[in-house]
């Protein structure tokens, strides 16, 4: 996935000429399917400047092309999201991140304290972090661009980068309908994926001493636990945090659509938590640490969703105006 801008220069047709594209001033062609051009159109034209997520793969006359996941208009804010919801299948994540134990690694941030009560979001503090969020998914996308160049594997990642853009644009969908507190939550979500693609690719780095040192730590790196009992409680204090997602999964009233997206979190939080305990029987204690670590930032992710259905939907006062 890439993120790119230009200006629309111009629509493109498919043979039965239908919308199916557009291009951009950069000379770049941008695809999606024909039944999606309405949506498209609604928040674009030609002439808009555009920031999209898609793609990239080669014409049919060895031209580059991009598949088009998501489509912000520059000049009103406006977005759309055109990518389907992400499988629920948990990411099969090559071997090479399950590596044998090895020193720190430079990309992976501390464990947090979990979500806690916060006052009602404003506009602009949740405008500050979605601009934190957007500038954490283009920050991913120069380190995975970085392996690619370098001939390093980076497969088994793109389940949880697609979810983090997915969450993204359910934020900036929130935040555009002036929903500010659901906004909160699902940047908050969207930071907490990208933080565990950061501490999936840190392990890649890790294998290659001589490249760490091009890469920036994170500004909010703390030293983690290096003992096996402190590993254990924050291992054990994530899995009562699993077992809460899980019992709203399996109890709650969350609707379809919110409840698979859930499930499918918990269980990514679920299986690496799982090698985190393999790690540390194995006496790898920094490896079950950082394991530790991106289930954390998945369960947390998951949390976040169940808060913006329970705690700020029922916060809406709207509903409650309707019923009177």
């Amino acid at each position: 996935m890439q993120i790119i801008t230009g200006r629309i220069c111009k629509l493109l047709h498919d043979s039965v000429g239908e919308v199916n594209g557009f291009s951009l001033d950069t000379g770049l062609d941008v695809r999606f399917p024909p039944e999606r051009a309405a949506r498209v159109l609604t928040v674009v034209t030609a002439g808009s400047r555009v920031e999209i997520h898609a793609r990239m793969r080669v014409g049919r006359v060895g031209d580059d092309c991009a598949d088009v996941k998501f489509v912000t208009n520059l000049d009103s804010g406006q977005s759309v999201d055109l990518s389907p919801p992400p499988t629920s299948h948990s990411p099969e994540v090559s071997t090479y991140i399950y590596a044998p134990p090895r020193k720190e690694t430079p990309l992976a941030p501390a464990l947090e304290t979990g979500c806690e009560f916060q006052p009602l979001a404003t506009a602009s503090d949740v405008a500050h972090r979605i601009e934190q969020a957007h500038e954490r998914l283009h920050r991913i996308q120069v380190f995975l661009m970085y392996l690619k160049m370098t001939n390093q594997k980076n497969s088994g990642l793109s389940d949880y980068l697609d979810e983090a853009e997915h969450t993204f644009v359910q934020a900036l969908s929130r935040y555009e309908a002036r929903d500010f507190e659901g906004a909160r939550e699902y940047v908050a979500a969207s930071s907490d994926l990208s933080r565990l693609v950061e501490i999936l690719i840190s392990r890649t780095f890790s294998l290659n001493p001589s490249q760490s040192k091009f890469v920036p730590p994170l500004t909010d790196h703390v030293s983690a636990c290096d003992d096996r009992a402190s590993a254990q409680r924050d291992l054990d204090r994530i899995e009562r945090l699993l077992s809460r997602v899980q019992w709203v999964t399996e109890n709650g009233t969350l609707s379809s659509e919110d409840c698979n997206q859930v499930k499918r979190l918990s269980s990514w939080g679920e299986r690496l938590c799982q090698w985190a305990h393999r790690l540390l029987d194995a006496d790898a204690i920094e490896d079950a640490i950082e394991f530790a670590q991106a289930a954390g930032a998945a369960i947390c992710s998951a949390e976040h969703l169940c808060r913006e259905c329970y705690v700020t939907r029922s916060a809406d006062p709207q509903p409650l105006s309707a019923s009177n």
